[in-house]
């Protein structure tokens, strides 16, 4: 299951294909495709041609982009082999030849086999200028090795016979049969002539490092390249190690990202919703507030009334009647108060300025005889505690006196 999950991690998506052709004097040819996988097609995202220098590869490819590399004239030798391949194959070839010195790229058929072979510092110091530069070498071919990838997908008809810069290779029922070296290397990007691959159409300059690209979509990075380049194979597994990181740390800052958006998703519900309560607590304790002095009010006023005696039932009427009732023809009253204001607010009853339970009896009377008589009728009444004259002033000329009484009730 993990080898299917690392498989899936490792499948490249986007590749480049470059076709390194080498002149004489030290000079080089130069083409490139780029290309990406996309719902299970091959898609040629660019095309480049012409480039001279190694150097010139920096800036037209991103480095991220992983590249497999199609060496091929000067120096690169390539030859049919007759009969099937052999454990001295080298030797076959070139007779005497240490295989430390060379690498070769063995392309094997039904009934033909080729075989491209160059020397080992070739093919290392073309890794190590590139990997200097910052690219991800995957794959090293010699060659037509790489044909075998698009082979099946060129458009009948198309592939009797397959053109590149540098060869002209005879195809026959999907596999090749033969091929020869161009004398001379011609560029063929202004051909008006193209390959259909699949649904792609390719120049001719650009068929090798095409199929180059292709061949990385099904690599299996986790296995040595073919031609077995301790470089080559040490650059394969970086980059596996590599693309295993890179999805690791991807993973975990996702994983990350996703914690975080969850955290906040909670935090935020739950600062909204404190906010909230915040704010309903801060309104309540208005509100407890406004209570509480509304509450003191009202009980100061209860109390108020209470102190005043205003709570309980009047008996203004009775102690009225009952005052009316004894009093004598000849007394005549002026003015009834019933809790009378206090004349002192000094005094020990200070806040309470009403006289509790108190009659307050104004009347004028000319005989002081009968003003005696109703006071100490009064008096005998179980309803009055303390009937007292305050004042009483007796003027001849009128032969009359103003009273002032006060009478206080149980």
């Amino acid at each position: 299951m993990w080898r299917k999950a690392e498989q899936k991690i490792l499948q490249i998506k986007k590749a480049a294909g470059v076709e390194i052709i080498f002149l004489e004097g030290d000079k080089y040819y130069i083409n490139i495709n780029q290309t990406i996988s996309r719902n299970n097609a091959i898609i040629n995202e660019k095309e480049i041609h012409s480039l001279e220098r190694i150097e010139q590869i920096e800036g037209q490819i991103a480095k991220d982009i992983p590249l497999s590399i199609v060496l091929n004239g000067k120096g690169i030798l390539l030859k049919k082999i007759v009969g099937p391949a052999s454990n001295g194959l080298l030797q076959s070839v070139i007779p005497n030849a240490n295989p430390d010195d060379f690498y070769y790229d063995l392309l094997e058929g039904e009934n033909n086999n080729f075989i491209g072979i160059a020397r080992r510092e070739t093919i290392n110091s073309i890794i190590t200028e590139l990997k200097q530069m910052g690219y991800k070498i995957i794959s090293v071919s010699l060659g037509l090795s790489v044909l075998p990838n698009i082979l099946p997908f060129i458009k009948q008809g198309m592939k009797n016979e397959l053109e590149s810069d540098s060869l002209l290779i005879q195809i026959d029922n999907n596999e090749i049969t033969s091929f020869s070296v161009k004398d001379r290397v011609n560029n063929n990007k202004y051909q008006p002539r193209e390959y259909l691959v699949a649904n792609q159409y390719v120049k001719p300059a650009n068929i090798l490092s095409f199929a180059a690209a292709a061949g990385l979509f099904a690599d299996d990075i986790r296995s040595a390249n073919p031609m077995n380049a301790a470089l080559l194979n040490e650059e394969r597994k970086e980059y596996r190690s590599y693309r295993l990181f890179r999805f690791a740390v991807i993973g975990f800052l996702t994983s990350l990202f996703a914690l975080l958006l969850i955290n906040f998703f909670i935090y935020n519900h739950y600062f909204i919703k404190n906010r909230d309560l915040q704010t309903s607590s801060t309104f309540l304790s208005e509100q407890n507030q406004s209570f509480q002095q509304l509450s003191k009010d009202v009980k100061r006023k209860e109390k108020f009334l209470n102190q005043v005696g205003w709570t309980s039932m009047s008996r203004t009427s009775f102690y009225a009647d009952r005052i009316a009732g004894l009093a004598p023809p000849e007394l005549m009253f002026t003015n009834l108060q019933i809790y009378p204001a206090r004349s002192n607010f000094l005094s020990d009853a200070a806040g309470n300025i009403f006289k509790k339970d108190t009659i307050a009896l104004n009347g004028i009377c000319g005989n002081p005889v009968d003003l005696s008589l109703f006071v100490n009728n009064l008096k005998i009444l179980a309803d009055f505690k303390t009937v007292t004259i305050k004042s009483y002033q007796y003027r001849s000329e009128i032969e009359s006196g103003s009273f002032q009484m006060e009478l206080i009730t149980q």
